[in-house]
């Protein structure tokens, strides 16, 4: 009872024979909070009083009290508060089966693991259950290592984040793979032994970083100050053990995730790895900044680990070498920072004076494992590569190793490295082409070392091209055959640019010219459907090419080829269109034929002339009058001359309605009547339209139709490959005759010959000598009569300015006396030279161009051309007005940029 406690309380202060009190307190009941504060207070009363009669006798008297509870989150006892009570917990005296707390005081994490490290190691040498015996029984132990790890792992492993994996499945399988690895490897004493290392690496790490922010030996003192974790914990020992698992575990995942990169942990598993395996893990680990890199993200409690992928791309492959990302990264270090040395200083550095180096020169070179490596050094340098490519290097890189490289695998290592690093342009161009090209398949057997890489693949390239070419008169296999080609260009321009001969530039070149025309003639048509199957066979290039095998496309001979199966195509489809070739009212064998219908053919002048005849006539057509008096000045003058032919070849004119009046008109201010014809026909582009809906009597049949009826679909599909093969005959002249383009394929840097120049030089001035130009170029139905001719000015002018100029020069004294508007001409020549001038000036700084413009007319008076000038095609006049124009625009510019009051 409590008075029965209260008399043995004081016979206890009193009496002296009496120094330690021990009692046992059974806190099992509800109310024992109650009891426990009574007792105490009872103690406490009898304590006071004792001391106040007998100080002395006081002293040195002790009181035990022993309290038995259940350790509770809810109502956790938290001992006394009062000044002489010394509240612990019995589990804190005592080494635990898990930590002891006394050796860990002062002592950081990192210190106390690789103490328990190296006494662990001590012990290494009895069974499994004398170990744990000893384990437990042991004071100079601070931690339980293995019990630490076991219940670490899964929280580790929860850390662990794999990037751009697939899909959850795969990252469950590679979750669930690595688990049974581990479960494995956690039996084997050499893996935890490298593992613990690894992990009291980590831990240094981060307490030497942290050294600024608090002491790492103070961890315990500042864990037993939070009171709230104690209580939590419902002792102090398991506060204490969730702290270093909360600690150790980021350590643990950053061991899993640098021994598992790559999928690595896979070759720990292979039996005639494991060793080479366990060789590696420690000096792969002591690279420079392997450890920071891992444990930069692990300050925070819940941060995730990636495992990384070595891949330059970053896509997952499983490794076939043990550590071979770590391996390539030593290589890569020795040989950039000694560049000047030699291939076998380099080896011998590599093998005697770094860690890896040297457990590498003592393995055994297994072909298999020389395999693996160089599988590794290809998925780890190259993007995108995939196991198709992979049968294709390894076995060439393979082919190119030394005897020494049989031996020593150091030695082999080292040699497919320095092989990768001299060819690795050309295994990237065979990995590049085969993602671009599907199917495509390298003759592995037929190549015997790296450096017959790029001719074999363009050859198998080349035959690839060429064994579909039959099956390509199908749209369907023209599509996939033309994409195919186009995403291969940057590639093969690299390949041929830096390893092609003359051989592969001519094969290209074919190859080239009959994608250009497939891609801007052939593909357009697929697309919309105007032409039915059969109407042009675009093979007949392909045909023609393979029967000239050694067409230039830089000489004159090349661009007559082409120019001579664009005639041809465009002959026959005119023909399957219009079944004729001949006009009804001219008997001129013209290009522009179109189909009445009646079946019979009329060329487009003669039936513009009858069109507009018609119009002339009737009174209704005043809208269409004032249309085409705004478009040509002369068409009232227009309008008599085509009444007066009408009526005097055809007499199909009948007076009536004020018509004799018209008729009647007197012609004395015309000039010609050839001149009034080609004012119509230059603009007749811009009156089709207004013809749609206007009528007009055949010659023939003497039956009226409507111009809807022969401006159809024919008509527009002969407009359209013409527009189309002149977009080919252009990109085909700037790739093939002067390889402008950056993917061009020209890399012999030879320039086109005179001969082709002067060919060139003739389509800008309509005028082709003794060799008559493609007739459709210079028609006058051509809807840009500029563009054509100005790029191939443009073209002519950058590739050599002042050759062309002294030609032009002379091609336009000539054509002063042939071409009756020099209009066009004057502005093509004019905004070449601009062009020519202004990309000149875009190699010299911005706020220098002005200045370059101005210095070159500053001297010089503005030049005039007026319409009377007997010399309007003079070159050097011409160069003046470019000169000007370009001095004056830049001048504008900078006029308009310069803020309020600002002066340039």
């Amino acid at each position: 009872s409590e008075n029965e406690f209260s008399e043995y309380a004081k016979r206890f202060f009193t009496e002296s024979d009496c120094s330690i009190l021990i009692l046992q307190f059974e806190g099992l009941r509800q109310n024992y909070q109650n009891l426990l504060a009574c007792t105490k207070y009872l103690i406490e009363d009898h304590f006071k009083q004792a001391l106040a009669a007998s100080p002395d006798h006081c002293r040195n008297k002790r009181v035990v009290l022993l309290i038995k509870l259940v350790r509770s989150h809810v109502s956790p006892f938290t001992g006394f508060d009062s000044g002489r009570w010394q509240s612990v917990h019995i589990e804190e005296f005592i080494p635990s089966g898990r930590v002891n707390i006394r050796l860990l005081d002062g002592k950081s994490v990192a210190t106390a693991v690789n103490a328990s490290l190296e006494a662990q190691e001590k012990l290494c040498h009895y069974s499994s259950q004398e170990y744990a015996h000893l384990l437990g029984e042991r004071i100079n132990t601070p931690i339980d290592l293995k019990m630490l790890i076991d219940e670490s792992i899964h929280q580790a492993m929860s850390l662990l984040k794999d990037g751009q994996v697939g899909n959850i499945d795969e990252q469950d399988c590679r979750l669930l793979d690595r688990q049974l690895i581990l479960n494995d490897a956690l039996k084997d004493r050499t893996f935890t032994k490298c593992m613990y290392k690894f992990i009291v690496n980590v831990l240094t790490w981060k307490d030497e970083s942290s050294v600024a922010t608090y002491s790492p030996s103070e961890w315990l003192s500042r864990e037993a100050a939070q009171d709230q974790r104690v209580t939590d914990a419902g002792t102090f020992i398991e506060s204490t053990w969730r702290v270093l698992k909360q600690k150790v575990a980021p350590a643990i995942a950053c061991f899993l995730a640098f021994s598992d990169r790559d999928q690595n942990l896979n070759c720990y598993r292979r039996d005639g790895l494991r060793g080479l395996w366990m060789r590696m893990v420690e000096p792969a680990s002591d690279l420079d900044q392997i450890t920071e890199n891992l444990v930069k993200g692990t300050t925070g409690e819940f941060q995730r680990i990636e495992v990384a992928s070595s891949s330059c791309d970053g896509h997952r492959f499983a490794c076939r070498f043990p550590f071979s990302w770590a391996v390539v990264e030593r290589l890569e270090r020795i040989c950039n920072k000694e560049q000047q040395r030699e291939a076998e200083r380099l080896m011998e550095l590599f093998l005697n004076s770094t860690p890896i180096g040297q457990v590498l020169q003592d393995e055994e070179a297994i072909p298999d494992l020389v395999g693996g490596f160089c599988h590794d050094l290809v998925r780890i340098r190259i993007a995108r590569v995939t196991e198709e490519m992979l049968q294709v290097l390894v076995p060439v890189m393979l082919r190119g190793l030394s005897d020494r490289a049989g031996t020593c695998l150091g030695a082999a290592v080292f040699e497919s490295f320095w092989l990768f690093k001299e060819f690795s342009q050309q295994m990237t161009l065979v990995t590049r082409l085969m993602q671009k090209v599907p199917g495509l398949a390298l003759p592995v057997d037929r190549i015997d070392r790296l450096g017959e890489l790029p001719e074999a693949l363009f050859e198998t390239f080349h035959e690839h091209l060429i064994q579909r070419c039959p099956r390509l008169n199908v749209a369907e296999n023209r599509s996939q055959w033309i994409n195919d080609v186009e995403n291969s260009l940057p590639i093969v321009a690299s390949l041929i640019n830096n390893y092609g001969n003359n051989a592969m530039h001519s094969q290209w070149q074919k190859i080239l010219c009959w994608f250009l025309f497939l891609k801007n003639v052939a593909a357009p048509f697929d697309a919309d459907d105007t032409v039915e199957d059969g109407s042009f066979d675009p093979t007949r290039l392909w045909t023609l090419l393979n029967q000239n095998p050694n067409v230039d496309f830089k000489e004159l001979d090349g661009l007559r080829l082409i120019e001579g199966i664009l005639e041809g195509m465009h002959n026959e489809l005119r023909h399957r269109l219009t079944l004729t070739t001949r006009c009804y009212r001219c008997n001129g064998r013209l290009q522009s034929l179109l189909r009445l219908p009646c079946q019979e053919h009329l060329c487009r002048d003669c039936l513009v002339r009858r069109i507009l005849s018609a119009a002339a006539k009737r009174d209704c057509c005043i809208d269409f009058k004032n249309r085409c008096s705004c478009l040509f000045p002369n068409f009232r003058r227009m309008n008599r001359y085509l009444l007066r032919e009408e009526n005097a070849n055809t007499c199909a004119v009948v007076p009536g309605d004020g018509l004799h009046d018209v008729v009647a008109v007197e012609f004395e201010d015309m000039e010609t009547n050839e001149e009034m014809q080609n004012e119509l026909i230059m603009q007749d582009s811009r009156v089709l339209v207004g013809l749609a809906n206007l009528s007009f009597v055949c010659p023939s049949c003497r039956n009226e139709h409507l111009a809807t009826e022969v401006f159809g679909s024919r008509l527009f599909v002969i407009r359209q490959f013409k527009s189309r093969c002149k977009t080919f005959l252009l990109e085909a002249i700037m790739k093939l005759c002067f390889g402008q383009d950056s993917r061009s394929f020209n890399s012999y840097n030879r320039p086109p010959s005179s001969d082709l120049c002067d060919r060139l030089l003739s389509y800008v001035t309509r005028e082709g000598g003794d060799i008559e130009l493609i007739s459709w170029t210079t028609e006058r139905d051509d809807e840009n009569p500029v563009v054509f001719r100005s790029f191939l000015l443009q073209q002519l002018l950058a590739f050599n300015k002042e050759k062309v100029c002294d030609q032009l020069d002379e091609h336009l004294r000539a054509a002063d006396n042939i071409v009756r508007s020099t209009d066009n001409l004057v502005l093509i020549v004019v905004h070449c030279l601009e062009d020519l001038w202004i990309s000149r000036l875009a190699t010299h700084p911005v706020d220098q161009r002005l200045m370059r413009a101005v210095i070159e007319v500053v001297d010089a008076p503005a030049p005039r051309i007026f319409p009377e000038d007997s010399d309007p095609l003079e070159l050097q006049r011409l160069r003046q007005v470019a000169d000007w124009r370009v001095a004056l625009s830049l001048l504008a510019t900078s006029i308009a940029a310069l803020p309020e009051g600002g002066q340039i």
